[in-house]
């Protein structure tokens, strides 16, 4: 407090005295003036090569918006900021010293920069003479001397740009590009649909090796007949994506401007036609079994056949599905589409009309329909990224001959299906073929992969539409003591997809048994023919050694003998299994010479001829959302499928009725399902 008191004090005393002090001082001489600011151009060239023949030398010319500089000082000061102006009036041109006075106010552009890129706008083909000006002002807002330049610009116009759509090879792009495919509309986009894109590409003609003239675009969407829908600002953006469009005819036109603001003289014609999907009707069912000329098999359901099946399935259950109401009255809520030749593929049009759409192979063909193929997946892919839900079932899906060729866009059913891979083992075609009869009646039922599902039974009394004849077989339908069904692949699947049937074989259960197979000893050094083998197996010794069957799933040995021992009269020419592992084993015998690869052997046992079909995923299904899971409020639902590689027309009824109500309401449930956890 005292230390306060005293400071208060001193200057009390001081200030009185300083103010006296500074009253009686006297100053020599004049106060000095503020001097105006000064300012130049710099590196500033003479084009003399493109300079016309009246030019004077101290201008320029260009043919591209160029970056003046200037520089500015101040010997009392500082530059406060800098003014620019690009005149073209006659009078200025006439004489540029006479016009600064009369140089509009708008027309001076302020900046704190020391260079500009100027417009210096000019009419196409044209030689515009130009008169830029420029000023300064220095922090007491006194104002340099006006500096002017001379400025000729050259101009043409940007060229059309060429357009397609975005993704699509540049070297198809057009100047008038026409899309022949319909196209899908969706309200926005989302994770999986990134709207109708098309990408631009422009030039000018006065670009040059080392500069190319930066262009501008702008869009301009009319729907036919004259309704334009946006008009977009001019900027450098090379692409853009469409949402949100009613169904009908647009033109996308995309003018080019240069930095001149010279337009091309016509702008590029993107022409397309899309469709907002209304998804007003319940399903699409369609029957893409060929007609029997097509098929492979000897005697397959003809489509009269088929309909009438899928129209009584529908029919029963219809008032059981609680997600949606299907009209069965109805032509158009529910319709079944035959497809009769290899270039029907479903419309667009059509498909945009159905929440589900249901494909059916019942039978396969031994025609490759590739072109069918891959318009329907490309339409299908489209389809699902704006929220359709598409189920997919057939026999022999990855036979070349069948509708979906050789499953030629993987990506697509990975992404949609959760599939991986689809596969008939190519053993399945070999004959005899009891490991993996892919083609043989091997499949006689499934077992559910989710409590709520049933389990299937091959329907025995439609064992006359399942012929299919390999050389060697005496009976299509019938395989290891049991009827069964033909051409059901097994199923890949991602970590996206749920199981809910998979593959029972005919095989299960069963036991064969081999009497006097030429086995052979695994020999001490590891092969060519025997490389599979770990190499921590055990060589033969005075007493044990390994010995390779030629069946897997071995159950039991029953007797093993050495020939090659027994007539060199050694008495260990007899051994008996220790340990059994598929189709190795590991054998014991009386101490004595070591058995050996080059011996002959015979060996009778039994084993259980399970194909590597059994319990494979037969049928899936995947949901499709945007959000964190399913159980986030926040998600939204994308889309839904199932893919089923068996027919249901050769399963039994109960089973059938069950599993498609249960799969319906899944498929039409409007929300999210709750996550899916499957055996």
């Amino acid at each position: 407090m005292r230390s306060r008191v005293l400071y208060l004090l001193t200057a009390v005393l001081i200030l009185p005295v300083a103010l006296w002090l500074t009253a009686c001082t006297e100053y020599d001489g004049d106060v000095m003036e503020n001097m105006p600011p000064e300012v130049e151009f710099v590196n500033v060239h003479q084009d003399i090569d493109n300079m016309p023949e009246d030019v004077e030398v101290d201008t320029v010319v260009y043919d591209y918006a160029p970056v003046i500089y200037w520089k500015g000082s101040d010997e009392d000061g500082f530059i406060e900021y800098y003014s620019y102006a690009d005149i073209t009036e006659a009078a200025a041109i006439e004489n540029p010293l006479d016009y600064i006075p009369r140089i509009p106010q708008e027309a001076w552009v302020d900046t704190i920069a020391t260079q500009a890129t100027i417009t210096l706008l000019s009419d196409p083909d044209e030689i515009t003479e130009h008169v830029f000006y420029v000023r300064a002002f220095d922090n007491e807002g006194a104002e340099s001397s006006v500096k002017y330049r001379r400025f000729y610009r050259t101009n043409n116009a940007p060229v059309i740009p060429r357009i397609g759509l975005t993704g699509e090879d540049e070297e198809d792009f057009n100047t008038r590009y026409v899309v022949e495919d319909t196209l899908f509309s969706a309200p926005s986009i989302t994770n999986i649909y990134s709207g109708i894109e098309f990408s631009w590409r422009g030039s000018d003609p006065d670009d040059k090796a080392l500069f190319t003239i930066p262009l501008e675009y702008q869009a301009i969407l009319v729907k036919a007949p004259a309704e334009t829908i946006f008009v977009n600002p001019w900027s450098d953006e090379v692409e853009i994506q469409l949402v949100d469009l009613e169904t009908g005819y647009y033109t996308l036109n995309v003018w080019a401007r240069d930095d001149g603001l010279t337009k091309s003289v016509a702008p590029a014609r993107a022409e397309f036609y899309a469709i907002r999907p209304t998804f007003e009707n319940n399903l699409l069912l369609v029957l893409e079994s060929a007609f029997p000329s097509y098929s492979v098999l000897t005697n397959p359901p003809d489509r009269d056949t088929l309909r009438v099946f899928y129209e009584d399935l529908l029919t029963e259950i219809a008032p059981q599905i609680s997600n949606t109401q299907l009209d069965m009255s109805s032509d158009t809520d529910v319709r079944i589409y035959p497809v009769y030749t290899p270039s029907q593929a479903v419309p667009r049009s059509l498909m945009a009309q159905y929440k589900l759409v249901i494909f059916a192979a019942d039978h396969y063909s031994e025609t490759t329909w590739n072109a069918y193929t891959q318009t329907k997946q490309a339409i299908s892919e489209d389809y699902l990224r704006v929220g359709g839900r598409i189920w997919q079932m057939g026999r022999c899906l990855t036979n070349t001959g069948a509708f979906y060729g050789d499953f030629n866009n993987i990506e697509m059913y990975s992404e949609f299906f959760g599939v991986d891979s689809l596969a008939a083992p190519p053993e399945s075609y070999q004959v005899p073929i009891p490991p993996v009869p892919a083609m043989r009646a091997d499949f006689i039922g499934t077992l559910p992969g989710l409590p709520s599902f049933t389990a299937l039974e091959f329907d025995s009394m439609k064992v006359k539409w399942n012929g299919y004849n390999l050389p060697g077989t005496t009976d299509p339908h019938y395989y290891q003591n049991s009827y069964g069904l033909t051409g059901v692949d097994r199923i890949q699947r991602n970590d996206d997809a749920t199981t809910t049937q998979q593959f029972v074989s005919g095989t299960f259960g069963s036991e064969v048994t081999i009497e006097n197979e030429d086995s052979h000893v695994l020999p001490t050094g590891l092969n060519s023919f025997d490389n599979d083998y770990p190499e921590y197996l055990i060589p033969a010794t005075p007493t044990n050694a390994f010995i390779v069957l030629k069946n897997d799933n071995v159950s039991e040995i029953t007797r093993i003998v050495n020939w090659t021992l027994f007539n060199q009269g050694k008495e260990n020419y007899e051994a008996q299994p220790v340990v059994t592992a598929n189709n190795l084993a590991y054998i014991s015998y009386t101490e004595g010479e070591p058995w050996s690869n080059s011996d002959s052997l015979q060996v009778d046992y039994t084993y259980s001829p399970i194909s590597v079909m059994h319990l494979k995923p037969v049928e899936i299904r995947v949901e499709g959302y945007q959000g964190g899971n399913q159980l986030n409020p926040n998600s939204q639902l994308r889309f839904r499928t199932a893919m089923t590689t068996f027919s249901y027309f050769f399963v039994d009824h109960q089973g059938t009725v069950e599993n498609w109500i249960q799969m319906l309401d899944w498929l039409y449930n409007p929300s999210l399902n709750n996550a899916e956890f499957d055996f």
